[in-house]
């Protein structure tokens, strides 16, 4: 009891361990083991990923700086988040790291069909390989393949099952929606995948979404810092402002009713 309350968020629908199976996240399994060191309790691996080598690909010579960090930080990590600020370049970092691997079997989820069109878009101009889509009334698979969380998630157990067995490689496009059912269902249809790497801008929220994710991702391994972005010309310092809007004049009428319509004696 004293573990369990350990490993749960304060938000109730949200647990990290699970009584019945008393197993936990495998991104979870650091934090766990560590804390089994911590108290000196023996303990056993009964399975371990395997670490696949990349094949190292060269990022163009106009890639920022903070996005080499990004791929070289996901491939000596393989299980990770990554907090990097909004138009900082994730997309392309994800692309690069996807072409560090190019036999094994990719899957990058998107939250919503926009982002797979774009996303496809942008791979398509550092591969020539078909790229699969699956959302938006689409279900093609090829060995990279773009999807989108919902229609994912509804076919995880059913008929995508099979291919998300293969799957080697998961990518989470705005991870912080992964904080919920479907992701967990796409995630625990990924028996096979030894890399995980979920990108955001808010890749840590509040109420025990953090925890849900790192047991879909491993770790927040890498934060770059917003305004590093924007002293670099990155991006722009956000700016808010707030617009002061008037009480509206309003004159309140009585309406009679005769013969089943309304009329107003003030007009």
């Amino acid at each position: 009891a004293a573990y369990y309350q350990k490993w749960s968020p304060p938000n109730p629908k949200r647990s990290c361990y699970d009584p019945k199976t008393k197993s936990f996240p495998t991104g979870l399994l650091p934090r766990v083991t560590g804390f089994l060191d911590d108290i000196l309790v023996k303990y056993e691996l009964e399975q371990v990923y395997k670490w696949e080598p990349h094949t190292p690909w060269e990022l163009p010579e106009w890639a920022w700086d903070h996005q080499r960090l990004v791929v070289k930080t996901a491939l000596d990590h393989q299980r990770l988040m990554v907090s990097s600020p909004t138009a900082s370049g994730k997309s392309k970092s994800m692309c690069w790291t996807i072409m560090q691997y190019p036999t094994q079997k990719v899957l990058v989820t998107v939250p919503q069909k926009e982002l797979m069109y774009s996303l496809t878009r942008q791979l398509a101009e550092f591969t020539d390989e078909p790229i699969g889509q699956v959302g938006d009334g689409k279900s093609n698979w090829q060995r990279v393949t773009i999807g989108i969380m919902n229609s994912l998630s509804i076919h995880a157990a059913g008929k995508f099952a099979g291919e998300l067995e293969k799957v080697q490689v998961l990518l989470g496009d705005e991870c912080h929606t992964g904080a919920c059912d479907m992701f967990i269902n796409i995630s625990n249809a990924c028996v096979n995948t030894f890399f995980r790497i979920g990108l955001s801008a808010t890749a840590y929220i509040e109420d025990g979404a953090d925890l849900v994710l790192e047991g879909v991702f491993g770790p927040l391994a890498l934060k770059i810092p917003e305004m590093e972005m924007v002293g670099k010309g990155v991006s722009h310092k956000p700016e808010v402002r707030f617009v002061k809007i008037p009480a509206p004049d309003v004159i309140y009428s009585t309406a009679v009713m005769k013969k089943g319509k309304p009329e107003y004696p003030d007009g």
